[in-house]
């Protein structure tokens, strides 16, 4: 199952039996920065924006890409400010437009952006990072649940995860067993805000309460503030698990999953990403469900593409 986390794609259902399968479809918003092009990047504290870039994305644009991409790269960090939050701001309404097939190849095959993908989708994997750390750091601060919740949903894009997971969901349900729909589900990249887990279980355990969800990650410190946040809102285990572990281990082990999903920042080019795919496909369950965020067109200079 294909779910693009940086705009509006249809998406089809894999399920992990080397067939291919494909049965329904789905559209999903941005699952990271902002699904409504008048709401640039935040970091919620300043409340700083910059205002959309004038006009519609043409080859010409090319330059002002490279110009956000020479800003972000000369910045000694990625901490939410009102400089990052302007050139994100500005990267983002850039990467969101829908340009017609022909000149979205023309800017993505220009010399000048193919020099700069890898290392600009670096720097937003980074962005992303910050921009979740700062956020956690900043809501497990507060005492009680009531406080802790209350600030969680006022993190920028929280209404973009409701509405991206919703979409989601609704996708997975489609082509599972309504007499057995998915109960286990696990997050890889969970990131220091997990908050396609919270918004699963706030979703499906309003009518199951077995559900159980996975964090999976890399990052250690990602792992603790992220299980820190869950317990500060109630959430223990086995509803919540949390696990220290890269993609790609050996160690992983998937089979016991209903549905597992894979972050869009996993694997930073298309063939690391494939690569990572097969080797999570091969750990799953005959009948799984992977749900894997992907991006297209220009989002793909932030996000790495999947298939091809």
């Amino acid at each position: 199952m294909i779910s693009n986390g940086t705009g509006t794609h249809a998406g089809a259902c894999h399920t992990p039996n080397g067939t291919g399968t494909h049965a329904g479809a789905c559209h999903t918003p941005n699952g990271t920065y902002s699904t409504n092009s008048s709401t640039p990047r935040t970091n919620g504290n300043t409340g700083t924006a910059m205002s959309p870039f004038p006009g519609p994305i043409s080859p010409s644009s090319i330059s002002d890409i490279v110009a956000c991409y020479r800003g972000l790269s000369k910045l000694a960090t990625l901490d939410p400010s009102p400089q990052v939050d302007a050139l994100f701001g500005r990267l983002v309404y850039l990467c969101r437009q829908t340009p017609d097939s022909a000149t979205a190849a023309k800017i993505l095959k220009d010399e000048r952006i193919v020099d700069i993908v890898p290392h600009l989708r670096q720097l937003c994997a980074d962005g992303e990072y910050r921009l979740e750390a700062y956020w956690v750091k900043k809501i497990i601060g507060f005492k009680t649940q009531e406080e802790v919740n209350s600030m969680l949903q006022n993190f920028t894009y929280y209404s973009n995860y409701v509405d991206l997971i919703r979409m989601e969901l609704n996708a997975i349900s489609s082509v599972s067993i309504p007499s057995a729909p998915p109960r286990k589900f696990a997050i890889l990249g969970s990131g220091p805000l997990p908050l396609s887990s919270l918004c699963i279980h706030e979703t499906l355990a309003k009518e199951d309460s077995g559900i159980s969800i996975h964090n999976i990650d890399y990052d250690q410190w990602a792992i603790s503030s992220s299980q820190e946040l869950c317990r500060k809102l109630g959430y223990t285990a086995p509803t919540m698990n949390f696990r220290c572990m890269d993609a790609k281990s050996k160690k992983l082990e998937l089979a016991e999953f209903d549905v597992v999903y894979l972050a869009a920042l996993v694997g930073m080019n298309t063939q690391a990403k494939n690569d990572v795919v097969l080797d999570i496909v091969s750990k799953m369950r005959h009948g799984a469900l992977l749900m894997l965020r992907s991006a297209h067109s220009l989002r793909g200079l932030m996000y790495p593409v999947s298939g091809g």
